[in-house]
C-alpha cells in the first residue's frame, strides 16, 4: 500500500507544479519587451489594423481572462501560429515535423544508457570497494552529468553507430 500511496502523492504533486510553471511562463511572456500585436503588423498598417490585431490576439481582455485563454490553448493543443512562417502555419506542425526524429534519438539514447547502466552496475556490484568499482562509479558520474543528447551527438561524430546505421550522422534536420 505504501508504494501506491507514494506514486499517488508524486502524481498529485504534478498538478501544482505544472500550474506554477504555466503561471511563470505566462508572466514571463507578458514581461518580454515589445508588443505582440505590433510585431505582427505590416509597416504600413493603420491604427485600426493594430486595434483589430490586439482584439484578435485577446490582448484587450483582462489579464485573468488572457490567462484562462492561455490555459485553454495549452491543454487543447492550440499553441498559436508561427511569427516567422506566417499566420497560417501552426506551431504544432513545426513540432510534429521534428518530433519523430527527437523521439528516435531519445529512444536510442535510453537504450544505450540502460545497457551501459546495467553493465556498469553489474561490475560495480560484483567488485564492491575495488578499483573496478571506483572506476565504474566515476564513469557513471561522468555520464550522469552529461545530457544524453550531448553524448549521442558525440557518438555520432565518432561514427560509433554508423556501421550499424542506428544513428545516421546526416540527413536529419531537427
Amino acid at each position: 500500500m505504501s508504494l501506491i500511496r507514494f506514486i499517488l502523492r508524486r502524481l498529485l504533486t504534478i498538478i501544482p507544479t505544472l500550474f506554477v510553471i504555466l503561471v511563470i511562463t505566462f508572466i514571463m511572456t507578458r514581461m518580454l519587451p515589445g508588443d505582440p500585436a505590433m510585431l505582427r503588423m505590416h509597416p504600413r498598417a493603420t491604427y485600426e489594423d493594430y486595434l483589430r490585431e490586439v482584439a484578435r490576439l485577446g490582448l484587450d481582455q483582462p489579464i485573468y481572462v488572457q490567462f484562462l485563454v492561455f490555459l485553454g490553448d495549452i491543454f487543447s493543443g492550440n499553441w498559436g501560429n508561427s511569427y516567422i512562417l506566417g499566420r497560417d502555419y501552426p506551431i504544432w506542425l513545426l513540432i510534429n515535423q521534428k518530433l519523430s526524429i527527437s523521439l528516435e534519438i531519445m529512444a536510442i539514447s535510453m537504450i544505450i544508457a540502460i545497457i551501459l547502466g546495467l553493465k556498469l552496475g553489474k561490475v560495480s556490484a560484483a567488485h564492491r570497494n575495488t578499483k573496478r568499482d571506483k572506476l565504474a562509479k566515476i564513469f557513471i558520474y561522468i555520464f550522469v552529468s552529461i545530457p544524453a543528447f550531448v553524448i549521442i551527438t558525440y557518438f555520432m561524430q565518432l561514427y560509433v553507430a554508423t556501421p550499424l546505421q542506428i544513428l545516421p550522422i546526416f540527413g536529419y534536420k531537427t
